[in-house]
């Protein structure tokens, strides 16, 4: 492993070696808060606790297979990492082969399956966002025009749990919901929306 403390004896190709390890180190926490939270869509999706939302994507497995990619793509870096940590010199780096008996490569073939993996997996998240005509719609209208079609029903669903969820706790605090509604109006986007039909 290349230590700070010994700058001064680095050659090129260890910085280069250096850098691609603090790349792959960052890129790796990437992967991972991106995977941890399609995992919390997709749980949530599987709880119908996103129902408003996920009823305007039209083609939700696309986040179960942008998580598999991003998966891969941190499986990969480690094994980037990894890599990069055992060995003195970038060359000596591009001869080491890493992997399991089926799926085993060269290092540099790893970093390619790690940046093809994370943008294909980004890639995959955008189509399932951008899959839904409503949020097209949305992107391309202008703010004086009405929201679309969908908007609407979203908003009246999403008004729905919020009430549902303000009169659970008025229940348990004992607080009349007329009071706790007239105080939550004003923080949802989609009472001051509405109003603009």
């Amino acid at each position: 492993m290349i230590t700070d403390n010994n700058q001064e004896g680095l050659t090129m190709d260890d910085k280069r070696l250096e850098r691609l390890y603090d790349y792959t180190k960052f890129h790796i926490g990437i992967y991972l808060s991106v995977a941890a939270g399609l995992a919390a869509l997709i749980s949530l999706a599987a709880d119908h606790k996103l129902a408003p939302i996920l009823g305007v994507i039209r083609f939700p497995s696309l986040f179960g297979l942008a998580f598999l990619a991003m998966v891969v793509a941190g499986v990969a870096g480690a094994f980037v990492a990894t890599t990069a940590i055992r060995v003195p010199t970038y060359d000596d780096f591009k001869k080491q082969t890493r992997g399991t008996r089926r799926l085993e490569f060269k290092a540099e073939t790893w970093v390619t399956i790690e940046h093809y993996s994370f943008w294909l997996s980004l890639f995959l998240i955008a189509l399932g966002v951008f899959s839904s005509q409503n949020v097209l719609a949305w992107i391309l209208s202008r703010g004086h025009e009405r929201p679309p079609t969908g908007h609407s029903q979203l908003c009246e669903a999403f008004d729905m749990q919020i009430r549902s969820q303000l009169l659970k706790a008025a229940n348990a605090a004992d607080i009349s919901l007329a009071a706790m509604t007239a105080s939550q109006a004003n923080s949802s986007g989609c009472y001051s929306v509405g109003a603009q039909h």
